[in-house]
């Protein structure tokens, strides 16, 4: 993993995850090319991304279905073939551009207090083979959740890789995000030190096999990026 270069709050914060406590620096990213570059390291200028409808990008192909019912497809996505995607040179600068905005306006827009809506407003994302996820930045105080719960498209197996960047993050399904938000902390740490991790969500019923991402109070520019392959 590429080292984080920015400028370093100076706090020696302790963290409790799950049973773990840790200190650890943060640092905060204030210079949206190097944000950009950074979000897009592990891509090459020539690759083609697409932005999707919860505000991440995609490489590879997707579809969005209800979380009440995976038979009702919201939105298909090829970043290959979707005339509306761009090269990572172009989504660079989209980013960088947005990360400055926000900068200058107003902090970043926390995301969700909640995990997302099991009935029928809440979004799945099902990523196909190769494909690829990088989502929006969150900020906020508290748990800030995903805005969509993502699960491996049929046969391609059961397991996600995940990685949360800038600050740490956890996945878990359903049941352990709502047990989260509650105090009772579930799931599968993903530190923003450490590599990819597997992760396969298993319990009754096809909304317990679907991973979702929060993350505690995180430093304004966390994101994580999930991939199945």
């Amino acid at each position: 993993m590429k080292k984080i270069v920015g400028v370093s709050v100076g706090l020696l914060m302790m963290l409790t995850f799950g049973n773990v406590v840790y200190a650890a620096e943060k640092e905060v990213i204030s210079d949206p090319e190097q944000y950009a570059s950074q979000y897009f390291a592990d891509f090459e200028e020539k690759d083609k991304v697409l932005a999707l409808p919860e505000g991440g990008f995609l490489k590879g192909e997707a579809k969005i279905v209800s979380m009440d019912n995976p038979d009702i497809i919201q939105g298909s996505y090829n970043s290959e073939t979707d005339p509306t995607s761009v090269s990572v040179t172009e989504a660079k600068k989209i980013v960088a551009e947005k990360f400055k905005n926000n900068i200058e306006t107003t902090p970043i827009m926390p995301r969700g207090a909640f995990p997302p809506d099991v009935g029928t407003s809440g979004h799945l994302l099902v990523l196909a083979g190769g494909g690829s996820y990088k989502s929006q930045p969150f900020s906020g105080a508290g748990w800030r959740f995903g805005g969509m719960g993502v699960k491996p498209a049929d046969g391609t197996g059961n397991f996600l890789r995940w990685k949360s960047y800038i600050d740490d993050g956890r996945v878990g399904n359903v049941n352990q995000a709502n047990a989260t938000k509650s105090g009772s902390i579930q799931g599968m740490a993903l530190y923003a030190r450490e590599g990819f991790k597997y992760f396969a969500p298993n319990g009754p019923g096809w909304t317990m096999n679907i991973g979702i991402y929060y993350t505690y109070n995180p430093v304004a520019g966390t994101y994580y990026v999930v991939q199945n392959i």
